[in-house]
């Protein structure tokens, strides 16, 4: 990896814990890494940067957001990280599907016993990996193995993908996320040590936890970063960097500003210095005062 940055504030020592956990899991030693911090302390900052760090590293990164209001939709995490697996599939279907029929064979020739599979296909849905098509919302698969064929499947399609390049899994707003899902990260997350993979996950603090989620955070392979707030001079030098570059606009509409910018006749000429006003000026403010007196 190259030398590290870092872009955000008074956050050098949480990246350069994970830069160290990304070489890790470039040279076959997986880990997981959990941040924690309130609402708005910067985790997904945290995580965006991580992402940058794997892909100057050359490591594939899977990704996905839980949601409050998606947590009861199975297998939503997952799909999300292999999102790209799903594409590749269902596109391989349509190509397959749509590919024009060939001629039929004469009728002295012999049947083939088998069609070959088609050069372009992933080839990572097959074997064991095949289980884990129920949880991917594609067709086959054994639904007769349960839940557990399932995580089995989508450990051996992790697997697969982290022997073609290392891998980053990111998961941010873990707290929100559906069960079954974070069983799979639970049920990788204990096999992580031998693979080249970081599972990187973000919860919020003082948000109820799923025991699934709380296991994480006690493995032999995890790392706790828990996020700090800022201090308050880097709050005030972080204002002072804000103010350097130029004054906000006013919101304001254009005709609203003008007829803030430009003072009305009456009080310009009020207020003008009676050395600096000339005769016109001086009528002005004798009728301005008689109105005044009038009312």
């Amino acid at each position: 990896m190259g030398e590290l940055e870092a872009p955000l504030l008074e956050r050098a020592r949480d990246l350069r814990r994970l830069q160290t956990l990304l070489t890790a899991a470039r040279n076959g030693e997986g880990s997981v890494a959990l941040i924690e911090g309130p609402a708005g302390i910067g985790k997904t900052s945290l995580l965006q940067a991580a992402r940058g760090l794997a892909g100057e590293a050359g490591i594939d990164v899977l990704e996905a957001r839980s949601g409050m209001l998606e947590r009861d939709l199975s297998w939503n995490v997952v799909r999300q990280l292999f999102a790209g697996v799903i594409a590749a599939e269902q596109g391989q279907a349509s190509s397959l599907a749509s590919a024009p029929s060939s001629a039929p064979a004469p009728s002295s020739a012999p049947a083939p016993s088998s069609a070959p599979a088609p050069a372009s296909s992933p080839a990572r849905l097959v074997g064991a990996s095949a289980l884990a098509r129920p949880a991917l919302g594609l067709g086959g698969g054994e639904a007769a193995a349960g839940e557990s064929g399932v995580l089995h499947g989508l450990y051996w399609l992790t697997e697969a993908l982290a022997a073609e390049r290392p891998l980053l899994i990111v998961l941010d707003d873990a707290h929100w996320g559906d069960l079954p899902s974070l069983r799979f990260l639970a049920y990788i997350a204990q096999r992580i040590v031998d693979l080249p993979l970081l599972l990187l996950v973000a919860v919020r603090s003082g948000e109820p936890q799923d025991a699934h989620l709380r296991a994480l955070g006690v493995l032999g392979s995890a790392n706790r970063i828990v996020l700090q707030e800022l201090s308050r001079r880097r709050r005030r030098r972080s204002h002072a960097e804000r103010l350097a570059r130029g004054p906000l606009r006013s919101s304001a509409p254009p005709a609203t500003r003008r007829r803030a910018a430009t003072p009305s006749s009456c009080g310009s000429c009020c207020s003008s210095s009676p050395q600096r006003m000339s005769r016109q000026a001086r009528r002005a403010q004798a009728r301005c005062s008689g109105s005044r007196q009038r009312a």
